[in-house]
């Protein structure tokens, strides 16, 4: 009896941690924050002009993908970027978090919207996310990585080697992400601001098979992209549980 009890509550309580932290998130509203109504909006690839969306939280490395036209940039108090007209939903992801999927209704171009995300985990969970989000612990952690292709535009300097450009998961810094690499892999460190310290960036030559340049014997690799084509550019998308 005892011993189906125990089972029964591994079942029940188990997957929920191993699950990883859960986000919350308020309504996307309006904005009348006045340092983000003084930010110009964007153009997108159709030249129409962009939302910008202020994500106010304190959540440590957090991630944004989806339908974006610029990837977020750190300010104080959260994260801000621009999205096309009409975009209805995006997904967010962290250390030691499930990737959640926020929607809202569709945005306008040229507006200025802001939403407030969170978590509800205890200080213990928090205090092992930031830990995570700090130094990457391969020993008590799970590792997934998905490839997204994306058809945004190529800097010029990349377009004219003729290969492929991966944007690695902000999640982690370059020095981390190293331990995702191979060694001698053929690939080059690239930052689109110049940043040679933290490279958000690689570049690869064309038709370079995913598994030369990750190890995939240290991520659970579950993505339709093969191998990097020419001219492409693609977003690492990384996920964290922790082990049992």
């Amino acid at each position: 009896m005892k011993t189906r009890f125990f089972l029964l509550f591994l079942s029940l309580f188990l997957p929920v941690w191993a699950a990883g932290l859960q986000f919350s998130a308020t309504q996307m509203m309006p904005s009348t924050n006045d340092d983000l109504l003084h930010i110009l909006p964007r153009q997108d690839r159709l030249e129409e002009p962009t939302a910008i969306v202020f994500i106010k939280t304190d959540i440590k490395g957090l991630t944004v993908r989806g339908n974006i036209s610029t990837s977020p940039r750190k300010v104080r108090g959260g994260y801000i970027l621009c999205i096309p007209q009409g975009t209805t939903q995006l997904k967010l992801n962290a250390p030691l978090y499930t990737t959640s999927t926020v929607r809202f209704d569709p945005v306008q171009g040229g507006k200025h919207y802001e939403i407030t995300v969170f978590t509800q985990a205890d200080k213990k969970q928090l205090r092992q996310a930031l830990a995570q989000a700090e130094k990457l612990d391969e020993s008590h952690t799970d590792i997934g990585l998905n490839l997204e292709l994306d058809y945004m535009e190529l800097p010029s300097s990349v377009r004219e080697q003729g290969g492929a450009l991966i944007f690695l998961d902000k999640v982690l810094n370059f020095t981390q992400w190293q331990k995702l690499l191979k060694k001698n892999a053929p690939y080059e460190p690239f930052d689109i601001n110049g940043n040679p310290k933290d490279p958000c960036c690689l570049v690869v030559p064309a038709n370079t098979p995913v598994e030369d340049i990750f190890r995939l014997g240290k991520v659970d690799f579950d993505s339709y992209v093969e191998e990097f084509e020419a001219g492409n550019t693609y977003h690492t998308i990384l996920t964290f549980t922790p082990k049992p």
